[in-house]
């Protein structure tokens, strides 16, 4: 059974965000050489900018967060709260302008 999408609103967002992110730091400083994380740092990172700027990403920058698929194939088996973070960021970030 799948849970319920956490991310309701943009404060959640940024819950969730804020979590992947420590999460992330913390598999950086235990597996330093895990090419994954860069992958998933910079999408972090883009977007908190976004969302700490108030702009709704264009179309193109939404298409390039990949967290998802990453997640599902390298992530889910091992660490399954995470990768649900990471799934649901990217998901939500799609349709970030219908965040309330």
């Amino acid at each position: 059974m799948t849970a319920p999408q956490e991310i309701v609103d943009r404060q959640k967002f940024k819950e969730v965000l804020e979590r992947a992110t420590k999460k992330t730091a913390a598999l950086r400083a235990a597996v330093p050489d895990w090419p994954i994380l860069d992958q998933i740092e910079p999408q972090l990172d883009f977007m908190r900018d976004c969302l700490d700027a108030g702009r709704i990403p264009t179309v193109d920058e939404k298409k390039s967060i990949t967290l998802g698929p990453l997640a599902v194939r390298n992530i889910e088996d091992g660490n399954p709260e995470y990768a649900d973070w990471l799934k649901e960021l990217a998901f939500a970030f799609r349709r970030l302008e219908a965040l309330p």
